[in-house]
This record gives structure tokens, sequence and C-alpha cells, in this order.
């Protein structure tokens, strides 16, 4: 997310996409509520997050200016509301 502004980056976003082998490349609109309905958001998002941290101790070790950009994931309501989430996310 950019300042409208400054022009600075002032957050990123962790976006799901989903490469669809003959559709595309399809947003998390198309996906999310299908893992929603088959009960696999819980896992999925907690990959997601795992490769969002990932990327986000990668940058902590370099001498970025972005290294102290804050980053956003999105979490189902039905991740936050499990025991353990906090836990999940620190680790």
């Amino acid at each position: 997310v950019c300042d409208a502004e400054t022009g600075e980056i002032v957050s990123f976003e962790a976006l799901a996409r989903w490469q669809h082998p003959v559709d595309g490349l399809r947003s998390a609109d198309y996906f999310i509520p299908l893992a929603e309905e088959r009960g696999i958001i819980v896992p999925l998002g907690y990959r997601l997050i795992q490769i969002a941290c990932g990327d986000i101790a990668r940058t902590l070790r370099t001498a970025s200016p972005l290294r102290h950009v804050p980053v956003q994931v999105n979490i189902s309501y039905q991740q936050l509301a499990m025991p353990g989430f906090v836990g999940q996310v620190r680790d």
C-alpha cells in the first residue's frame, strides 16, 4: 500500500492467488469460498501465514529500507476462532 501523497510504501498485504492449470491466475474471491466450503480453509490459512512470515524473515535479514514496513495477512474467522491461533502465528 502506498501513501497517495508521498508515494511511500506504508504497508504490504499478503495476497493469495491460485494458478489454475487451464484458466490461469485466480484471485482469492474464487478459491477462498471453496476452501471454506470444503473445510480446508484453516490449513490453507496456516500455510499462507507461514509463507508471509518466511518472506518477512528474509526481508529482516537485509538492509532494505522496507524492513520495518508492516505486512497484513487476511485470515478466516474460522482460523481466528481456533484455540491456539496466536501460538501458531508465533511459531
